[in-house]
């Protein structure tokens, strides 16, 4: 609640969802590591092939997030779904804000943000009221 009243302080609006996370590319899951290494090697080649600049993003200054977006949607779509892979969705953490006390890694705006690219993997979502969340 406290981001869509940041987005849109008149009329802020949450939406709780189930969903499934199958074919999931897991950044809490370590194993990905190894493959997100190698794919963003060739990502970058590629930009660098095209002598295109990798999109930009600056945590500090917008919560765009252009090069994780990119990067994930080119994995999905060019490394691992024309090997017969379908995924469905990818689940992060980011950590965002101040440290919740000095020397923290722990931060008050942490959170998991999941992707949904099968919009099958909705199961369920219904609109929460305000006064229902805090």
């Amino acid at each position: 609640m406290a981001w869509a009243k940041e987005r849109s302080p008149d009329s802020p609006v949450v939406i709780k969802s189930e969903l499934a996370l199958e074919n999931c590319i897991d950044l809490l899951d370590i194993n990905w590591n190894p493959i997100i290494q190698e794919a963003y090697t060739i990502f970058v080649a590629e930009y660098q092939k095209a002598n295109k600049s990798l999109p930009l993003q600056n945590p500090q200054r917008s919560k765009a997030h252009r090069l994780d977006c990119a990067f994930f949607n080119y994995i999905a779509e060019k490394i691992l779904e024309p090997q017969g892979e379908t995924i469905g969705s990818i689940r992060a953490v980011f950590n965002e804000g101040e440290r919740i006390y000095p020397r923290s890694a722990i931060f008050d705006r942490s959170h998991i943000q999941i992707l949904i690219r099968d919009l099958s993997l909705i199961k369920k979502s219904y609109l929460i009221e305000e006064d229902k969340i805090n």
